[in-house]
């Protein structure tokens, strides 16, 4: 897995502020044994922050933080251990709201350490929030993109296997050339295939939900990337529109990522 120098700095924060702070932790009892919990409490925090800050979301659940840390490592390199509850030796209680932006962690039974409540909450990054929310959004469209692309090389795959026709609808492609439909990851709505006098045009089904006019793969022309208008200050005209970028052919690839 690839670790960005940004990615790193921000998690040498993360571990300064608990070291400094020390976990958000709220427990009704002193009873000592409690202390080993919130310090494991502590080291998933940093693990739970440091894939908010890469990703712009925390994770659906545990198993998906420990994927995303041990994903692609070398055999002989040790692995990323997502910590466990103490006292019990189970997962520690995480809870993720539906947008994906809080989260709250809890023994399985804080009453083994003498305490009624013994929780630890999502930490505040304050305007640091908006730069994991661009990243976020960054990564969309660059997953988007490339499914538009693999759909390209595999409409091209079936024209040359039907006398040079192209499909006439995505489904055309399920299941020789493709295993699924691609949706697009800021909708989870399906990419759209329209038949042009020259061929084809690929597209996102929402461009605006990455701040795009269009953007989408013309059979013709290759990607086609148009941003939104930009609104006019009062009193100043608006400029013309920039041109839309475009790349060559995609490179034949196997199916989507």
């Amino acid at each position: 897995m690839k670790f960005t120098r940004i990615g790193l700095v921000l998690v040498a924060l993360c571990v300064w502020a608990l070291a400094l702070g020390g976990p958000q932790v709220r427990a009704e009892s002193e009873a000592p044994s409690w202390r080993e919990a919130a310090v494991r409490m502590s080291r998933l925090q940093t693990l739970l922050e440091y894939f908010y800050m890469e990703t712009g979301e925390y994770p659906p659940n545990l198993k998906v933080l420990e994927r995303f840390f041990n994903h692609g490592i070398p055999a002989e390199a040790p692995k990323v251990a997502v910590p466990v509850d103490p006292a019990t030796s189970k997962p520690f209680l995480y809870e993720v709201s539906q947008d994906g932006l809080h989260y709250r962690l809890a023994p399985p039974d804080p009453t083994v350490y003498g305490a009624q409540t013994l929780t630890l909450e999502t930490l505040d990054w304050g305007w640091m929030a908006a730069l994991a929310r661009q990243r976020r959004a960054e990564q969309m469209g660059m997953e988007c993109r490339l499914k538009i692309e693999v759909l390209a090389t595999q409409c091209e795959m079936y024209a040359k296997d039907h006398e040079g026709r192209f499909p006439a609808r995505i489904e055309d492609l399920v299941p020789k050339y493709l295993p699924r439909v691609p949706v697009c990851p800021a909708t989870g709505q399906s990419h759209l295939l329209v038949p042009t006098s020259t061929g084809y045009f690929i597209s996102c089904p929402n461009p605006n939900n990455h701040g795009l006019k269009r953007f989408g793969y013309a059979s013709d022309k290759g990607m086609v990337v148009e941003a939104l208008e930009a609104r006019p200050r009062p009193g100043r005209p608006a400029g013309p529109p920039s041109p839309a970028p475009a790349s060559p052919a995609p490179s034949p690839s196997p199916g989507l990522p």
